[in-house]
């Protein structure tokens, strides 16, 4: 008997489309309502809700100002979705260890340099100043 670990325990994670449609069906609110008040077109908002599309940041922002919700909500969802159903990434070595001094010689491109506290070079002189 082949039995599936996933058939004895679905995943928790729900996509943040079926959490709308659930919403959407509790209030009696039609999807293209929805699709106007937030700007969108109706079938990308459907393509949402069949978990054919993402919740992108655009579209967390503006299902947040409808519903009264936090756009986090959405946008976690979204990537708790996306990292339970990402397929497998291929073998990968790590890196090697960078030694302390490498990692001192690192400089970013802007012209800050972090010291010992990982603080940059410009709040480390107002740290200073306060204390």
């Amino acid at each position: 008997m082949d039995v599936r670990l996933e058939s004895l325990f679905p995943s928790p994670v729900l996509h943040p489309g079926a959490v709308l449609q659930e919403l959407l069906e509790r209030y009696g609110i039609p999807q293209t309502e929805l699709a106007e008040a937030i700007g969108i077109k109706r079938t990308n908002l459907c393509a949402v809700i069949h978990r054919r599309r993402a919740v992108t940041l655009d579209l967390g922002r503006r299902l947040a100002l409808a519903l009264a919700m936090p756009p986090e909500d959405w946008l976690l969802r979204q990537l708790a979705w996306d990292l339970e159903h990402a397929r497998p990434l291929p073998s990968i070595d790590p890196l090697p260890q960078l030694t302390e001094p490498q990692i001192r010689s690192l400089r970013p491109r802007s012209g800050l340099f972090l010291d010992k506290r990982g603080l940059p070079g410009e709040a480390r002189s107002l740290h200073q100043s306060w204390g």
